[in-house]
């Protein structure tokens, strides 16, 4: 996914615009679910560090 704008360039330069619309708009939804993706994964590893320091800082209080 590192150079999509690359392939985005070079798959529509010889075609029609009904056929590069359709490519784009996949083009698009494959970048939008990849993000989502990747959302969903930074939320679920801050639940897991705010979950980590509340029972660090629980179990640091009861040692005190």
């Amino acid at each position: 996914q590192k150079h999509w704008a690359k392939e985005v360039i070079q798959r529509t330069k010889k075609r029609d615009n009904i056929i590069n619309t359709r490519f784009v708009q996949k083009k698009i939804k494959q970048l939008t679910d990849e993000i989502a993706a990747l959302s969903a994964n930074i939320t679920d590893l801050q639940i897991q560090l705010t979950t980590y320091w509340s029972h660090t800082t629980v179990e640091t209080t009861a040692q005190n």
